[in-house]
């Protein structure tokens, strides 16, 4: 993703299962991804300093593009 972590920067990769619960009469919608991050630490603080979602597959899901997240084969 970018250059070697350090003491005041690292790059974090997490799984995401995200249920969503439409109000209207339909099927809650399903994500399942990976957020690729970058993250700085500022004051003693880890701060957002890039996020990016990789989408894997959606059942239900209002957003209909999906980006692959790039396995080796």
């Amino acid at each position: 993703m970018g250059p070697e972590p350090s003491e005041t920067e690292a790059d974090v990769r997490s799984i995401v299962l995200a249920v969503h619960r439409y109000t209207k009469e339909r099927p809650d919608g399903i994500l399942y991804g990976q957020y690729f991050d970058r993250v700085v630490k500022v004051e003693g603080k880890w701060k957002f300093k890039r996020r990016e979602l990789r989408t894997t597959m959606t059942t239900d899901y209002h957003v209909k593009a999906s980006n692959p997240i790039g396995r080796l084969e």
